[in-house]
């Protein structure tokens, strides 16, 4: 997810717990709930604009 952060494209992501990254514009800092994505997870990624997303094992 770090490229789309990078490039201010990532919103959030939910993984299939509820567990969350957003972003806290407040304080200007990312709330990571969710660690690293896992193979055969599910996660809602919410972007800000159209994008690709390669994710590799």
């Amino acid at each position: 997810m770090k490229p789309l952060i990078d490039n201010n494209i990532l919103n959030k992501v939910i993984d299939e717990k509820g567990n969350r990254l957003i972003y806290l514009g407040r304080t200007e800092e990312w709330l990571n709930q969710i660690g690293n994505i896992a193979p055969g997870k599910g996660y809602l990624v919410k972007v800000l604009k159209d994008c690709s997303l390669i994710l590799k094992e």
